[in-house]
């Protein structure tokens, strides 16, 4: 398989990595492919050519609230170096700005693509959906994900999702396994080949956070599949990176639409360290692959 991680760059073969079994893991599977892959790319600070996914939390780190573990609530951000995608070249600069982020949690900031009515753009946006409304921080530990399910009515998600959508780009997210050996939690990094790009909601500055803030977001969640479902029922909803306008201005009916439709790229799992448990180990060696 190949990963193109640059304008005019070379093409560099990106090993396959079969999923390790672990105990209590009845069924994970060498490679579940469920749609074409993307044709994208991104580099580590280091310069090598990583592998992408999606994440959910396990237990609360020092400083972090414990988030529920039902959904996405850990995941990894790199600078994506190419989408191959012409009609992306825009977002070509922010994009390859993207602070490198190995174990991303919740209230924390992440970047992501939207549109405040100026063009498409790349900010810089807190983990967690204040809406207008909120009255306490906390809320955000209940608004890190949006269920597909609840996304058009649920009151914290719904104005948003009328007209204001966003993409988060990820280069993977962790699900946890429990060990039947000592009971304690393993991560496992779930990926692709290349960036994904997670359907999303976000809302303006919020006066609850420190001044300067540029807004909140939240992840879009539906059900697992392929390789993510041996592991957890959940996962983000995908998109691809020609529908990322489509998504931002289409009426909240054809959203939904697209929601439903949506069809995630082949994806392959293994196990890492858990130092990935506590959210304050955020290195490179987060991604390599454990026994």
């Amino acid at each position: 398989m190949y990963c193109h991680y640059g304008p005019g760059a070379r093409e560099a073969t990106v090993p396959a990595r079969r999923c390790s079994r672990a105990p209590g893991l009845s069924s994970l599977r060498p490679r579940i492919r469920q749609g074409q892959d993307a044709r994208l790319g991104w580099l580590t600070p280091s310069g090598n050519l990583a592998l992408l996914g999606r994440a959910v939390p396990t237990r609360p780190g020092h400083g972090q609230p414990d988030y529920p573990e039902a959904m996405c609530g850990r995941f990894v951000q790199l600078p994506v170096i190419d989408f191959g995608q012409p009609g992306l070249a825009d977002l070509a600069p922010g994009l390859a700005e993207i602070q490198p982020s190995y174990n991303l949690a919740p209230t924390q900031r992440a970047s992501v693509i939207l549109d405040r009515g100026e063009g498409r753009q790349v900010t810089r946006l807190a983990w967690g959906l204040l809406p207008f409304w909120a009255k306490a921080k906390g809320l955000q530990g209940s608004t890190i994900n949006a269920r597909i399910e609840t996304v058009a009515t649920k009151p914290a998600f719904r104005s948003a999702f009328k007209k204001r959508r966003c993409v988060v780009p990820m280069a993977g997210y962790y699900e946890w396994s429990v060990s039947p050996e000592d009971g304690k939690k393993d991560p496992w990094f779930i990926h692709a080949t290349g960036p994904l790009l997670a359907a999303g909601l976000w809302e303006d500055t919020s006066p609850l956070l420190p001044d300067g803030n540029l807004g909140t977001f939240t992840i879009i969640t539906g059900d697992s599949s392929g390789v993510s479902a041996d592991i957890h029922d959940r996962m983000p909803v995908w998109l691809q990176a020609g529908q990322i306008d489509e998504w931002m201005a289409v009426s909240t009916d054809d959203a939904m639409a697209m929601l439903l439709a949506s069809e995630p790229p082949a994806m392959e799992a293994y196990r890492v360290s858990r130092a990935v448990n506590t959210p304050r180990n955020n290195v490179e060696d987060l991604l390599q692959q454990v026994a």
